[in-house]
């Protein structure tokens, strides 16, 4: 399988042999997007057209032909709503019903929209929360037809924030009950607030003095609220366990690595994920920095291999 993430004006990239819960990378690198490919700024044509030269050039540098290519966009790409339904209602009736709320949402922009839903854990509850993707015809075309244009075929597409919290979930080690997943972003943090295995919530942090505080959030803001009086009582006083578990994803600058994850090294309670080496990836000055920028990728191979 091919997979691919597009993000902050780069194209990520890894080919993996996939066999049952195990894979193997068969090859792994990055491209740099032109500052024009925006779905805001190109008509669909045009669109297109620069898409399948992007990955014309990763189909270029695979060490074998591949076929299925799985896909992962940031919100510039696709929008996330976070909706509660109810847990008991039949597909076609949630289905309409979280149609009608995005509908009320978007206004007269919802007739050019495209709508996609993914479900997450509800760890039981009466609730269901649901993931509503929308973009436009536009992008989901332009996608399909350059990865079809290169020979390949389109086999799912998703945005980052479901990728990463794929990958999150596989790596929990059922120690804490709260996480906060913290995506680096510009100047600030794209967070996803969970409880177990339930995502409850979430929303933009920013970091100011050693502080960190929630700009917006979608789902349960009592529960994102309290994750980060933990967190910043935890950055306050390191020598504090908080039951609570701070997953940083992305890449970010030394000195915003350090207010952000306190002042003890190796302290069980932030956690930075780094799926793959880093000696290919110098081109984009990686090595300058911590975290990863792959980790989109790894749960798109999760999606695969489970």
């Amino acid at each position: 399988m091919l997979v691919v993430c597009i993000k902050g004006g780069w194209l990520r990239y890894a080919q993996a042999d996939v066999s049952g819960r195990g894979f193997e990378i068969n090859c792994l690198g990055s491209l740099s997007l032109p500052p024009e490919l925006s779905p805001l700024k190109l008509k669909s044509s045009d669109l297109e057209g620069q898409l399948q030269k992007a990955f014309k050039r990763v189909a270029d540098v695979l060490e074998k032909p591949d076929r299925e290519v799985f896909v992962s966009m940031d919100r510039e790409w696709i929008d996330c709503t976070l909706l509660r339904s109810d847990a008991i209602l039949d597909e076609a009736t949630k289905e309409s019903y979280l149609r009608w709320i995005l509908a009320e949402r978007w206004g007269t922009l919802w007739n050019t929209s495209a709508v996609f839903f993914q479900t997450v854990p509800n760890g039981g509850g009466e609730e269901e929360l649901t993931v509503a993707c929308t973009t436009t015809e536009h992008v989901i075309e332009g996608v399909k037809s350059a990865i079809n244009g290169v020979g390949c075929v389109p086999a799912w597409l998703e945005p980052n924030s479901l990728s990463i919290y794929r990958t999150v979930m596989a790596s929990d080690d059922g120690k804490h009950s709260k996480t906060i997943v913290a995506a680096a972003r510009e100047t600030v943090l794209d967070v996803q607030f969970i409880d177990r295995v339930r995502l409850r919530s979430f929303g933009t942090l920013s970091l100011r003095s050693g502080k960190v505080k929630c700009v917006s959030v979608q789902g349960d803001g009592d529960f994102a609220e309290r994750c980060v009086e933990e967190w910043n009582g935890y950055l306050d006083d390191s020598d504090k366990s908080p039951d609570l578990r701070v997953v940083l994803t992305g890449e970010f600058s030394r000195q915003r690595f350090r207010a952000i994850k306190g002042d003890k090294s190796g302290d069980g309670v932030t956690v930075v994920i780094d799926p793959f080496p880093r000696a290919d990836i110098s081109a984009d000055g990686s090595l300058h920095k911590k975290g990863s920028p792959f980790v989109e990728l790894l749960g798109l191979i999760q999606r695969r291999a489970r």
